[in-house]
C-alpha cells in the first residue's frame, strides 16, 4: 500500500494545484500555501509515533547492496528506472501536450491528464498486488514501451486522444513494473538488510525521475522540444525492451510474490 500511497500523492498534487490555480485567488501562491498546511498534520502525526533510543551514534552512510542482491538489482532495479524514467517525461510534457493538443489553456486540464496517469498507475498496483513479481515486470515493461511510442507518435500527429491513450498504458505499465521491481527486490534482500537494499532501490527510481527529463531539457534546446520528446521516448521505449528480454531469459529463476 505504501507504493499506491506515493503515487497518489503525486496524482493527487497536479490536481489540486490546477484547480486553485485555475478558479482561486492569488494562483501563484495559494497552492504552495495549501500544501503546506497539509504538511502540518502529518508531521504531527510522525511526531507522535514512538521512538526507540538506537545502541549506537547515528551517522549518515552511503546504501550499500548485499552480494546476494545485486543480480535482482541490476535487473529490477533498472526496470523500476525506467518506469519512473517515463513518469517523469509524462508529468513534464503532458500539461504543454494537453493546452496545445486542446486548444485550451485550463490548468485543471493539464493537471488532470496527469492524474489519469498516476491513477492508472495506483490502479494497476492493487490489481497486481500477489502477482509474482517476475511476471508484473514482464507485462509492465513492454506496456510502458508502448506508451512511449504512442506519446512520440501523439505529439507528431497532434491527436489529443492517442495522447490520453499514451497515458492510460504508460500508467497502467509504470504501475506493473514498479510493484514487480520492488517486491522482487525486496525478497532477495538478506534478512536484516532490507534498509540498505530498499533505499538503495529509491534512489535509483528517483534518479530515473530527474535524468531524464535533464536530458530531454539539454535536447529540446539544439533540437526543439518535439524532436527530443521523440528521441528520448525512443530510446527509453528500447530500453525497456532491453531490460524485458534479459528477464524473459531468466524466468526460469525462482519467482517471488507481493511483500509490499
Amino acid at each position: 500500500m505504501s507504493t499506491v500511497a506515493s503515487v497518489g500523492g503525486l496524482g493527487l498534487g497536479p490536481v489540486l494545484a490546477g484547480l486553485l490555480a485555475q478558479y482561486a485567488p492569488a494562483p501563484h501562491v495559494l497552492p504552495f500555501v495549501v500544501e503546506i498546511a497539509l504538511l502540518v498534520p502529518g508531521a504531527a502525526a510522525i511526531a507522535t509515533l514512538p521512538t526507540g533510543r538506537p545502541a549506537t551514534r547515528w551517522r549518515p552512510r552511503r546504501p550499500q547492496l548485499p552480494p546476494a542482491v545485486r543480480g535482482v538489482f541490476a535487473t529490477s532495479g533498472t526496470a523500476s528506472f525506467l518506469a519512473f524514467a517515463v513518469i517523469g517525461l509524462f508529468l513534464t510534457l503532458i500539461p504543454t501536450y494537453v493546452a496545445t493538443l486542446s486548444g485550451s489553456d485550463n490548468l485543471l486540464l493539464g493537471g488532470a491528464a496527469v492524474a489519469l496517469l498516476l491513477a492508472r498507475s495506483a490502479v494497476a498496483q492493487l490489481v497486481g498486488y500477489g502477482k509474482p513479481a517476475r511476471n508484473l515486470e514482464v507485462i509492465g515493461l513492454p506496456l510502458l514501451a508502448a506508451g512511449l511510442v504512442l506519446l512520440a507518435v501523439a505529439g507528431g500527429l497532434g491527436s489529443l486522444t492517442l495522447l490520453l491513450a499514451a497515458t492510460v498504458i504508460a500508467g497502467v505499465g509504470q504501475g506493473l513494473a514498479f510493484l514487480g521491481g520492488l517486491t522482487a527486490v525486496n525478497q532477495a534482500a538478506p534478512a536484516g538488510r532490507h534498509a540498505d537494499v530498499v533505499s538503495s532501490f529509491y534512489v535509483a527510481i528517483y534518479l530515473g525521475v530527474g535524468l531524464p527529463v535533464i536530458g530531454v531539457g539539454f535536447l529540446a534546446t539544439s533540437l526543439g522540444l518535439l524532436p527530443a520528446v521523440q528521441y528520448s521516448a525512443a530510446l527509453v521505449a528500447l530500453l525497456c525492451l532491453v531490460v524485458l528480454v534479459v528477464l524473459a531469459r531468466h524466468r526460469d529463476q525462482p519467482r517471488t510474490t507481493n511483500a509490499n
